[in-house]
């Protein structure tokens, strides 16, 4: 049909699909980088090996405008590997354990097999960030892949009827308002009667639209709509198409 909008056209005028995609593309990455924390965690503790460290030294590294946003409390330790290699470490602890580790006293330290240098004291985890970023990443999809799912489909009912609905002389019996705001700009609707082929009459609300569009219409005024023929209840607003 010509003038028919695109596909495109119609999806970004659906404020729900693109609000839907953007929680998806943000949760995904969030729900990946969580879980690749879960996996990397589970198996520091399925193969770490422990040992017996020594605090050669420790320090604070306050917080810096454009360097680090907080204060990190460092630990310094030393620790022989399996090799008989000397390994040491700084580490950033939580403030309990650093005014607790003195200078001679020994931790307990967890370090990957073949790998001494990737350790950490034993009860430190990264399991809250992994469970933090995983929760948030399905949080979001959870909220924005039904909003993508629903909006997608609405643009596509529309897309299709645009290309393969029977065109239909419509009567407008309202402009109303949208609960779809853009920009601080409250969207409105078109509300419009038409009648099938058989006769039938029907009522239906057009998408959501600017306020300039809706306004050129106005009550009793004819426009054109397309309703499905195996579904009249089924039906886009056109305007002037």
């Amino acid at each position: 049909m010509n003038g028919a909008p695109s596909w495109l056209r119609l999806a970004l005028g659906s404020v729900i699909l693109w609000v839907g995609t953007i929680f998806c593309i943000v949760g995904v990455p969030f729900f990946l980088l969580g879980a690749q924390e879960a996996l990397g965690e589970f198996d520091f503790a399925r193969n770490a090996q422990s040992v017996r460290a020594t605090v050669v030294d420790k320090s604070i590294d306050y917080a810096e405008p454009g360097r680090n946003n907080k204060t990190r409390y460092l630990v310094h330790y030393r620790f022989a590997a399996p090799d008989g290699a000397s390994i040491e470490r700084t580490e950033a602890v939580p403030t309990e354990k650093w005014e607790t580790a003195a200078v001679g006293r020994v931790l307990d330290v967890r370090f990957v097999k073949g790998d001494p240098s990737h350790s950490r004291t034993a009860d430190t985890t990264d399991w809250p960030f992994a469970l933090i970023f995983m929760s948030l990443g399905l949080i979001f999809c959870a909220v924005g892949g039904p909003l993508a799912y629903f909006g997608g489909r609405e643009t596509t009912r529309q897309w299709r009827l645009w290309r393969t609905g029977v065109p239909v002389t419509a009567t407008v019996t309202a402009i109303t308002g949208s609960s779809t705001t853009i920009n601080g700009v409250r969207q409105l609707q078109i509300r419009y009667r038409y009648k099938d082929a058989s006769g039938a009459e029907h009522e239906a609300t057009s998408a959501p639209m600017s306020p300039e569009r809706a306004l050129e219409w106005s009550k009793g005024r004819q426009g054109h709509a397309r309703y499905d023929q195996q579904n009249a209840d089924s039906s886009v607003w056109t305007g002037k198409a």
